[in-house]
């Protein structure tokens, strides 16, 4: 029997569209039970963030509410109350009339402070000296002498209290503000303790003028709300009584503490964060919707592949610039190498025939070597244009024997090449230049005539008074000129015309970028345009120097 085969049984196409359909009901339901974990993380954070930022409130606020006692209230009235006691120490405390006066000296700004004493005590005598309307008696002047001497003597000296605070005591109600300072007598080996005793108007006053003046957020992450829309504070006095309350208030739902400071009189501060604030306060906020930021995503990596895509294509072409650039360069330092080598070594094997080709050896080997040295110079500058490291020294000069330099230096170049270089200078124009980059730059333009022009030809170069106080570099050529379509690109690192890319004229496509970089940092423009004969004049026109004479 032949053994029959059974068929494959091949699943529906409503099995793969049910199966499909499960499929991506599943992803649905993972990517939402996804996002509403997500969610409830990003609440979990947003609220821990708030608390972050009612901490650093908390902080703000108290630090800036101490420095403020420090300086207003602590600094200024001591002095003043150790001017008191100090000025005539064998003598009664002067009149609280004076006391006040000296308040008044050191910047004492709490007119509204209803002052009950100020206090000297010698503690060889062992007794409080006051004077005011309210000086503590009986047990509040027990108390007064006690706490002084615990001040001084409580345990080494290391570990005591501060010299001078601020102590806020008294019952509820009628709470008083002391401020006192204990200065050690190296003479008679024992402290003297000075200071005075008011309401809590100034604490109030201070702690006013910090909630009025102090942003308690940073103004970039507040983005410059109003700081009432974000937070609520309060501040207490030890005894729990507030002295301050802002408005409006905010449930405690989200609050952080922080104390000013025993020593500056254990005021603490409270803060709330509206909860409301979430959307400024924590970035991004609360999750909406995970379609946008699906939708998003996509739309920035779409842009991330095409911005990609372009970049290899431009880094493509610019490797292919490079490789140009390599090549041309290689073959215009190769060629003044090759000369320098060969004449080189025929005056080194002594094949002269007499002192003239001996001279005319010398002079090929000078030739191509300011040559190839031009050439490495051009290099040097575009490579540290490139990298931003191009650092001129500009400074007051003639041009005109800058540029006589520059063309006698030129001038066995172009006469190698059949050409003649005229020249008109006006000897009087002054500019503040770097002279090496001056040079460079006329340099460049001289070679770039000379390499594209005809061979009989004359290069003119100029030098005269341009418009709104400028001073104008003229180099022309009599060659084909430049298309005006392409005058912008030719500036460009790495650029030649299409005209001259198969020609036997080689280049590097740097020597205009070199003149228009180093022109620029010179502080001058330039430009091309035609010439009277129809080749290109290149203008370079320079600030002119302020000193310089018309």
């Amino acid at each position: 029997m032949v053994p029959i085969r059974r068929r494959r049984r091949v699943p529906s196409r409503s099995a793969i569209v049910v199966s499909l359909l499960f499929l991506t009901l599943g992803l649905a339901g993972v990517m939402a039970y996804q996002a509403w974990d997500a969610t409830r993380s990003h609440e979990r954070i947003a609220k821990k963030t708030l608390a972050g930022h009612a901490l650093s409130a908390a902080w703000e606020l108290t630090s800036a509410i101490g420095r403020e006692l420090h300086i207003e209230l602590l600094r200024k009235g001591l002095d003043a109350s150790y001017k008191a006691a100090t000025n005539h120490p064998h003598a009664p405390l002067p009149p609280f009339r004076t006391f006040e006066k000296l308040l008044e000296d050191f910047g004492w700004t709490f007119r509204a402070a209803k002052f009950d004493f100020i206090f000297r005590m010698d503690f060889l005598k062992g007794k409080p000296e006051f004077r005011g309307d309210d000086p503590p008696v009986g047990e509040a002047n027990q108390w007064f002498v006690v706490f002084l001497k615990e001040l001084a003597t409580a345990g080494p000296a290391e570990k005591r209290g501060p010299p001078a605070g601020i102590r806020i005591h008294g019952p509820p109600g009628k709470e008083r503000v002391l401020v006192y300072e204990l200065k050690f007598d190296p003479a008679s080996g024992t402290y003297l303790a000075f200071g005075f005793q008011t309401d809590l108007s100034p604490v109030k006053a201070v702690v006013e003028r910090v909630a009025k003046d102090t942003p308690l957020l940073p103004p970039a992450l507040t983005d410059g709300a109003d700081q009432s829309r974000l937070l609520s504070f309060t501040v207490s006095i030890p005894s729990g009584k507030q002295v301050y309350s802002s408005y409006p208030k905010y449930p405690p739902e989200i609050q952080e503490k922080g104390p000013v400071g025993l020593a500056l009189g254990g005021l603490e501060g409270a803060v709330q964060i509206n909860p409301d604030a979430i959307e400024l306060l924590v970035i991004g906020g609360l999750p909406k919707s995970r379609l946008p930021t699906i939708l998003g995503l996509l739309a920035l990596t779409s842009a991330m592949v095409l911005v990609a895509f372009f970049q290899l294509r431009r880094e493509q072409e610019l490797s292919l610039l490079r490789t140009d650039f390599v090549s041309s360069v290689s073959h215009q330092l190769r060629t003044p190498l090759a000369q320098i080598r060969m004449f080189g070594e025929t005056l080194l094997l002594g094949r002269v025939r007499s002192e003239e080709e001996e001279r005319r050896s010398l002079e090929i080997i000078v030739k191509e070597a300011q040559s190839l040295t031009h050439q490495v110079d051009n290099v040097l500058h575009f490579s540290r244009a490139q990298r931003g490291e191009v650092a001129l020294s500009l400074q007051r000069a003639t041009l005109a024997p800058l540029v006589s330099e520059v063309l006698e230096s030129f001038g066995p170049l172009a006469e190698a090449q059949g050409c003649r270089v005229e020249a008109s200078l006006d000897e009087t124009l002054e500019a503040r230049v770097d002279p090496g980059a001056f040079r460079q730059v006329l340099l460049n333009l001289l070679e770039n005539a000379v390499k594209y022009g005809p061979a009989d030809q004359i290069v003119d170069v100029r030098l005269r008074k341009g418009a709104a106080g400028t001073v104008q570099l003229l180099v022309e050529d009599e060659g084909r000129g430049i298309p005006a379509d392409q005058r912008a690109d030719i500036f460009a690192p790495y650029s030649r015309l299409e005209r001259d890319r198969d020609s036997g004229v080689a280049g590097s496509g740097i020597g205009l970028a070199v003149v228009k970089e180093l022109a620029r940092r010179q502080g001058a423009s330039v430009r091309v345009e035609d010439s009277v004969s129809g080749g290109a004049r290149f203008v370079v026109a320079f600030p002119r120097d302020e000193g310089s004479s018309d």
